[in-house]
């Protein structure tokens, strides 16, 4: 951790970061390395019940007597009944098949449990750290070029910015451009200390969460109890949801992505 503050610290700023307003997740991003138990036949539902059961060191799934694995060929070990339950339900509801890509929240306590990238928790709180600079409530529309819009961000996302900056007691500016907010080492530092402060499993599924909202604020507000799962989403989106009222969409698409959001954020957040 030390190395990773002093990082943080000495770090000087360079040339400036252009993005877009969006997330491109890369090859190292939770959403394409976690360990997905695809094939490309699904394979048939070999067990007739399920049970949750509590062990020396946690919670465990049977699937009928046999204890459920992950890849590296691990029993399956969460911290609470609450998850084990949920995983069970994963597995309950196969039917005729089992369909593995839609089992997310075996997949991530897999990922978190076999850390198939030994990925150490400062690595992660790094990785975390970094969407911070990009987080889409950071990036503003210039009043000038669409007011109504400007107005909308400003009611309902700075009520959250700033919440989250008092609690902290840090600093954040926004950008009027394509340029990422200058974040200042104090609040880097500060903000690190946050993340730090959860368990490794925890950091998978924060870092799942910053990815679906495409916020570390949000993802944070969601954490402490300060925005319900559903008003985090409804912030993400606020563009989104603001064209659609103009402009209109295809319903059952806009509604289809709107609950995958709700539902992949909701399954992260088990692990919090």
């Amino acid at each position: 951790m030390q190395r990773v503050i002093s990082h943080i610290i000495q770090r000087v700023p360079t040339a400036p970061v252009v993005v877009r307003n969006q997330f491109i997740l890369g090859k190292n991003s939770l959403s394409t390395s976690v360990c997905c138990l695809s094939t490309l036949t699904k394979p048939k539902r070999f067990y007739k019940n399920v049970s949750v059961v509590q062990s020396a060191n946690g919670w465990e799934v049977n699937l009928d007597k046999r204890k459920l694995k992950t890849p590296a060929g691990q029993p399956l070990l969460v911290p609470n009944e609450a998850l084990a339950t949920a995983i069970a339900t994963e597995w309950l509801i196969q039917k005729d098949v089992i369909d593995r890509h839609a089992m997310h929240l075996t997949a991530l306590c897999n990922t978190a449990q076999d850390n198939p990238h030994s990925r150490t928790a400062e690595q992660l709180c790094e990785a975390i750290l970094e969407f911070l600079e990009n987080d889409s409530l950071l990036f503003r529309v210039p009043k000038e070029e669409q007011p109504e819009f400007y107005e909308l961000q400003c009611s309902k996302w700075d009520p959250i910015i700033q919440w989250f900056c008092d609690k902290h007691e840090v600093t954040l500016k926004s950008s009027y451009n394509v340029i990422s907010p200058e974040i200042d080492p104090t609040t880097l530092l500060t903000v690190y200390k946050v993340i730090y402060s959860n368990c490794r499993t925890a950091l998978f599924g924060i870092q799942y969460g910053v990815e679906c909202l495409k916020s570390l604020i949000l993802t944070q507000a969601v954490l402490d109890r300060r925005l319900t799962i559903q008003e985090a989403v409804d912030l993400s989106r606020l563009e989104t949801n603001f064209q659609a009222s103009k402009w209109g969409s295809v319903e059952w698409s806009h509604e289809l992505d709107n609950y995958q959001v709700i539902k992949d954020l909701a399954n992260r957040n088990s692990l919090f």
